[in-house]
């Protein structure tokens, strides 16, 4: 993982999108995140996370997919930010 990932995995922590219910956009965290990634590469991103097990995917809104991040997740940003 790298600086983006752990990005999108502290705004996902801190919005909070901790559930299907509360999970956010890719639009939403594309602008919370960094404007200057390309959409493409945000979607590769989430889906990379996903596979991972640090985020899953919430209900639909509309027609687009939302993002919430899962406990392993919530344990690989706590330790990262602890790290020395």
């Amino acid at each position: 993982m790298d600086q983006l990932d752990y990005a999108i995995l502290f705004f996902l922590k801190n919005k909070p999108a901790v559930t299907k219910l509360s999970a956010v956009s890719r639009k939403t965290i594309h602008a919370a995140v960094d404007a200057a990634v390309k959409v493409d590469t945000l979607y590769r991103r989430l889906e990379a996370i996903i596979e991972a097990g640090y985020a899953a995917k919430g209900i639909k809104d509309r027609r687009e997919h939302t993002y919430y991040i899962t406990e392993k997740g919530e344990k690989a940003l706590k330790e990262a930010v602890n790290e020395k």
